[in-house]
């Protein structure tokens, strides 16, 4: 049985700026490890078991933008997941098991207020930096998790006794690029991608309203499979003109939240808008790849 009282997981996905999860990993993951160690209390790193009892292998938390952990940190944000032994446990335990929350949420507290000059200046300098990206460099479309040796500490529920084992770890905190792309200068959406734009706008990302009919070049999605491709589930790109009708949107990758937009309109993954049903179908989102030159208005207000 799991031995630590807590188990930790900082957020990360695809396109986290770097020094996001610096900040995540020494200023908030290792100073809550540290309080739990001086109240007596055991922590390590967050892992599941599989479904399947003949697989020995573990693996870290997802690594999907789909949680508020790994939304957060897309957002320039810190996130951090808490999770403390007990879901099996009935009441065994409850002061110690409630005990240890307590313990790691008052240092997360306590760590945000210590750093709160620097957690603004950091957020301000990755701001900059992601929305300077726009229509240039690479864009982690797919990210995999990597596969490690980790060691881990049970327990003998009949005598006590602390084992050490060492597993295989599939790991969300080491990912490797499965999918790039040139980042675009943004995304079109449809004049009927109302509810899309209605949760970009609730995320904290500007979408903008085209005001006068014009032509965008871009980069639209077909899921015809390419010529010698081998990546499982990538949709083929077509270069070309779309038609930004008025009612249309946009939504600019010159922005802070830049990477979270592209976590939702990128249609490759089950989790996109696309992947969910917000979007109703390919034809609804086209990657824009030159500075748009048509009017728009800015609709944040409606």
């Amino acid at each position: 049985v799991q031995s630590s009282d807590v188990l930790l997981q900082y957020g990360n996905t695809a396109n986290t700026h770097d020094i996001v999860l610096k900040a995540e990993r020494e200023w908030y993951d290792a100073a809550v490890r540290d309080a739990l160690t001086q109240a007596g209390l055991g922590s390590d790193g967050y892992f599941q078991t599989s479904a399947n009892p003949q697989d020995r292998s573990i693996s870290s938390g997802s690594a999907a933008p789909d949680t508020l952990r790994s939304a957060s940190a897309l957002k320039n944000a810190v996130g951090l997941a808490i999770t403390s032994r007990g879901s099996d446990l009935g009441r065994a335990h409850l002061q110690r098991r409630v005990h240890s929350l307590v313990i790691a949420a008052t240092r997360t507290l306590r760590a945000s207020a210590e750093r709160a000059k620097d957690l603004s200046q950091i957020r301000s300098f990755v701001a900059r930096d992601i929305a300077s990206q726009a229509c240039r460099r690479q864009l982690v479309v797919k990210a995999e998790p990597a596969l490690q040796q980790r060691s881990i500490s049970l327990l003998d529920p009949k005598s006590g006794e602390e084992l050490a084992q060492t597993l295989d770890f599939s790991s969300a905190l080491d990912l490797k690029p499965a999918l790039t792309r040139s980042r675009p200068c943004g995304y079109w959406l449809s004049a009927h991608s109302t509810e899309a734009v209605q949760r970009l706008r609730q995320l904290g990302l500007q979408v903008m309203r085209v005001a006068e009919p014009g032509k965008l070049i871009a980069d639209s999605y077909n899921d015809a499979k390419p010529i010698g491709a081998t990546e499982r589930g990538s949709l083929l790109l077509t270069r070309g003109a779309v038609e930004a009708d008025e009612g249309s949107f946009y939504v600019s990758l010159n922005q802070s939240h830049a990477n979270l937009a592209a976590a939702a309109l990128e249609p490759d993954t089950p989790y996109s808008f696309a992947g969910t049903g917000v979007l109703a179908g390919l034809s609804d989102v086209a990657r824009i790849v030159n500075p748009p030159s048509v009017v728009f208005e800015d609709d944040d207000a409606d």
